[in-house]
């Protein structure tokens, strides 16, 4: 992900608990010619107090929708023109 606190994912896609984020970077000198492009996989979950959270963790409830996730986003960046 980029160091800019505004910038956004370019595809978000939901699996149950499971969020995926696509986000593209720039790429440094050595290859200026291809963007880079990153995916970030986080959880839902309540904490003791009901309020909503993210992990990074997964339970094996979890890794199915895990597998679903990354097959979505090899999918999408090799659909990618840039």
């Amino acid at each position: 992900m980029s160091s800019d606190t505004t910038s956004k994912p370019i595809a978000t896609k939901q699996f149950d608990r499971v969020q995926a984020a696509i986000w593209r970077r720039d790429n440094d000198a050595n290859d200026a010619n291809r963007p880079l492009h990153t995916l970030t996989l986080s959880r839902s979950f309540k904490d003791a107090q009901g309020e909503w959270r993210r992990s990074h963790s997964f339970t094996a409830r979890d890794l199915p929708h895990v597998q679903l996730a990354v097959e979505w986003a090899l999918r999408e960046l090799l659909l990618k023109d840039d």
